[in-house]
């Protein structure tokens, strides 16, 4: 059976400032209680040569936690990014999904690149998500129609900035052209009115749009 730290001293521990000499005898002392060494390695003092075999002991919500503490020192912090990033490719898709929807904006954008549906859109259903975040997923090319899906399945179909990016984009398929047409604003239309070789139902959609009084 692991030796577990009360939960008194976890509190002890969690509100006040460590050295590295303390943390390492709580180290020693409680090596198997993920519950203590998370709160360890976001202190500052946490001794740098014990990272990479911490972290190895670590469940994957322990090192995104850790990945993004703003109390961990920086190496602490790469290390368990690095971690977890290796540790993401090796996850069922459900955890990916859970882990996804609780991720800061500056994690997230090392996800913009993937294709599966179901992952796009559980970035897109964070709330902490942001408009950067969203760009940098159009910025990627040759993802095929599905991020056009995901967003305009999304809140952030209503977002003017992600909106007229969409509608500029020569990759964006014409469905999606004809959803985005009645939400952007008449001179974003205007301006879209004057790209060329624009498909004929989006040209009858924006000449509709623009005889509206």
């Amino acid at each position: 059976m692991h030796l577990r730290a009360p939960i008194d001293l976890i509190r002890e521990i969690d509100s006040r400032m460590l050295n590295a000499e303390e943390i390492k005898d709580f180290l020693d002392q409680y090596p198997n209680d993920k519950r203590l060494i998370s709160i360890l390695l976001q202190k500052p003092e946490f001794p740098q040569h014990q990272v990479l075999s911490v972290l190895s002991k670590m469940y994957s919500v322990d090192l995104l936690r850790i990945a993004q503490a703003p109390r961990s020192a920086p190496f602490v912090r790469q290390r368990a990014e690095m971690s977890f990033f290796e540790r993401f490719r090796q996850m069922h898709k459900g955890e990916q999904i859970t882990l996804l929807k609780t991720m800061a904006p500056r994690l997230l954008k090392q996800y913009v690149h993937l294709t599966d549906i179901q992952l796009l859109k559980s970035i897109l259903a964070n709330p902490r998500c942001t408009e950067d975040v969203v760009v940098e997923m159009l910025r990627r090319k040759g993802m095929g129609t599905t991020v056009f899906v995901a967003i305009m399945q999304s809140r952030w179909m209503m977002n003017l900035t992600v909106a007229e990016i969409m509608a500029f984009d020569s990759q964006t398929p014409i469905r999606t052209l004809l959803m985005l047409i009645p939400l952007l604003p008449l001179g974003v239309v205007r301006r879209l009115n004057r790209s060329p070789h624009l498909h004929q139902n989006v040209k009858a959609a924006i000449e509709k749009r623009l005889n509206v009084r």
